[in-house]
């Protein structure tokens, strides 16, 4: 498995609200965020449903990857996608653990207590 998934009542505007504020609540630092349906629209001219690609971090959790090997920090920040479909956004969390495995020889012990720790935080949304 390479992804959480969740699906949430509410457009995709209202459900980056709720979790703005939740991540935040829980010491979680918005990096960025990408409308890739607005760049589509502008740059090619397309249509689609709307998109965003979040990057978020914990700070702590940086430094404790960090702290494991500099190497974990090819893995880091948090990705998140929200997709809207009708009246429901589905948020995606991009796991990381089963990468670390893949492609190194590193221990995913970090990784499985953060994507375990940033689930129970979206599931307050």
């Amino acid at each position: 498995m390479y992804k959480f998934d969740m699906d949430v009542n509410g457009s995709l505007e209202e459900v980056y609200g709720r979790i703005f504020k939740v991540l935040k609540d829980a010491g979680y630092v918005m990096l960025s965020y990408v409308d890739v349906a607005e760049i589509l629209a502008r740059t090619m001219n397309k249509k689609i449903d709307p998109l965003y690609i979040l990057n978020v971090c914990k700070p702590v959790a940086a430094n404790e990857f960090i702290n494991e090997s500099y190497e974990t920090s090819m893995f880091i920040p948090c990705k998140l996608v929200l997709h809207q479909t009708g009246d429901k956004t589905t948020v995606s969390l991009q796991l990381i653990s089963p990468q670390i495995e893949a492609f190194t020889d590193l221990p995913t012990d970090v990784a499985r207590k953060y994507e375990n720790e940033i689930i129970e935080v979206l599931k307050k949304i």
